[in-house]
């Protein structure tokens, strides 16, 4: 063998053997965790600036969150409230399902306040409808671009790095166009990321602090903190989860990624484009057009 045939192997041997040490761990942590059954608390803070209605206030509200693993099927159930634009928190409780093939959404209190329960097939298998929080998809399947964020592969280091609590905490990035994403990784903890800020335009719109507890597994999600920031810096929007439930590669039934819809509920198939409604009987008829907009009315010529 040659000695330039020997250096080129020993640089392609090199090369295949350096990989970044975050992304080893996240391979290492995704390929141990099979199967996930994971519950949550949300609290939610939103900070209301004051108009000529109201003085500034806080509106609190929490919810009990679970999410189901069990290789690439999912099960999502989230309970959190959704805000409207007078500053009343409206429950908007939602089912997600992908069990291999398919993925549904139920809304079982409807999309609305007062509505009839309403089911979604979605026209295409995606697990980032689903929205994980991203602190449990980037642990839990950190090399999986199907789960609706930026891979661990994908972040380049930048060289610098954070000190907190003595330790310093390495920085990687990934930019998309205008929106810059900086992690801040933990290599006393296994490279487990333990901060996420989010820039729009050079603005920091959002930032993610994880903490960790250790488990049978290894170092796992503890509870984290998400902050939705102003222009000026300030929180306008505060989520703070804590895991209250979590067993790591325990059996999972099959039924919890089967997604059937109750009679009464009205059902959006987007692979066929069409409305249906589920009968008594458990059968999808299609709505008609007055069931869908209503009677249509006579228009005159000087309506016209």
């Amino acid at each position: 063998m040659s000695r330039l045939t020997l250096a080129c192997t020993l640089l392609v041997g090199t090369a295949a053997v350096a990989e970044d040490p975050a992304v080893a761990a996240a391979r290492v942590r995704q390929e141990a965790v099979t199967t996930l059954v994971l519950e949550y608390q949300q609290v939610t803070r939103v900070f209301l600036p004051q108009t000529l209605a109201r003085p500034a206030t806080e509106a609190v509200a929490s919810a009990d969150n679970r999410i189901v693993l069990d290789g690439i099927r999912v099960r999502v159930e989230d309970n959190s409230p959704v805000m409207s634009t007078g500053g009343i928190f409206h429950r908007q409780q939602h089912i997600s399902v992908f069990d291999g093939e398919e993925t549904r959404t139920f809304f079982p209190r409807g999309i609305g306040a007062g509505e009839s329960p309403v089911g979604i097939i979605h026209p295409r298998e995606d697990r980032a409808l689903m929205q994980i929080p991203r602190p449990l998809a980037m642990h839990f399947r950190g090399l999986k671009p199907e789960f609706g964020h930026d891979t661990i592969d994908r972040w380049q280091p930048t060289g610098r790095a954070m000190v907190i609590d003595g330790v310093n905490y390495p920085e990687l990035e990934v930019q998309f166009k205008e929106n810059l994403t900086r992690y801040w990784v933990d290599p006393t903890k296994g490279h487990v990321v333990h901060r996420v800020d989010s820039e729009h335009n050079g603005r920091l719109t959002r930032r993610e602090t994880i903490t960790y507890r250790q488990n049978p597994t290894g170092c796992v999600p503890g509870g984290w903190r998400d902050e939705v920031l102003r222009a000026d810096g300030a929180p306008w929007q505060i989520h703070e989860s804590t895991v209250t439930r979590l067993v790591v590669n325990g059996p999972v039934d099959a039924g919890e990624f089967r997604l059937e819809f109750p009679p009464g509920a009205n059902v959006n198939d987007q692979k066929t484009h069409r409305e249906l409604r589920v009968e008594a009987d458990g059968h999808l008829r299609e709505l008609t057009a007055e069931e869908m907009f209503g009677t249509p009315r006579q228009s005159t010529v000087r309506q016209w």
